[in-house]
């Protein structure tokens, strides 16, 4: 969560903020569409801010920043289970179905995470919210087991209280303002009367979804 406590907007740029004024109404003229052109990029580097008009575009952004990462990479995936006494079928049915939901109607768990040393990355649930660790907080990847995700998050009191309750078991190798991310589970509704509860045993593969050259890629509504 992160509280804005100064108005930018164009701030001591009058003439760029009388330009988007003009541009508001329909009076723009030449000259502020000459001033608006100033700042286009005709192709930006992976490392700059993206943004997006639909998930798609997203995620296939962001599959390119994540290959072309040289880092260690691992390669997560959900443990899904089915909730209530159903025959063999149609287990296997919801199952299957669980695996190509969007990530919307998966309550912001991917099934599938691809991570990789170094990698900016962004929660897509709540985890811990008195904790800072909510929706929306960002972070850099930088170490990667079967059960821990080591996550440093931009803001330095998310996770302060998660790094406190576990630092007796910090690795050596492990910096004190690294974070460790376990699994996390959400239940949610796949048919009119069925309910697939979703259990990863992958640390963080379903609380954090990949993406994200520096700063931050525009992305759907994602671990």
């Amino acid at each position: 969560m992160f509280e804005l406590d100064e108005i930018m907007r164009q701030k001591e740029d009058t003439k760029f903020a009388e330009a988007l004024n003009r541009l508001r109404t329909g009076d723009h003229t030449v000259e502020d569409i000459q001033l608006f052109q100033t700042s286009k990029v005709v192709k930006a580097p992976l490392t700059v801010q993206h943004l997006f008009m639909s998930n798609t575009s997203a995620d296939k952004f962001n599959a390119v920043v994540h290959q072309n990462l040289t880092t260690e990479k691992k390669h997560y995936t959900a443990k899904d289970s089915v909730k209530g006494d159903v025959v063999q079928s149609v287990k296997q049915y919801l199952l299957e179905k669980a695996k190509h939901l969007p990530i919307s109607e998966r309550h912001g768990l991917p099934f599938d995470l691809r991570l990789a040393i170094k990698e900016r990355v962004e929660l897509t649930v709540n985890i811990e919210v008195i904790d800072h660790l909510a929706k929306g907080s960002g972070g850099t990847v930088q170490a990667l087991s079967d059960n821990i995700i080591w996550i440093l998050f931009n803001d330095k009191n998310a996770g302060k209280i998660t790094r406190n309750n576990f630092k007796s078991r910090f690795p050596n190798e492990v910096l004190r303002d690294w974070t460790p991310m376990f699994c996390t589970a959400r239940m949610f509704r796949i048919t009119k009367k069925k309910e697939l509860k979703l259990k990863d045993s992958k640390s963080l593969s379903s609380a954090f979804f990949h993406h994200l050259p520096k700063p931050y890629t525009k992305h759907r509504e994602t671990p």
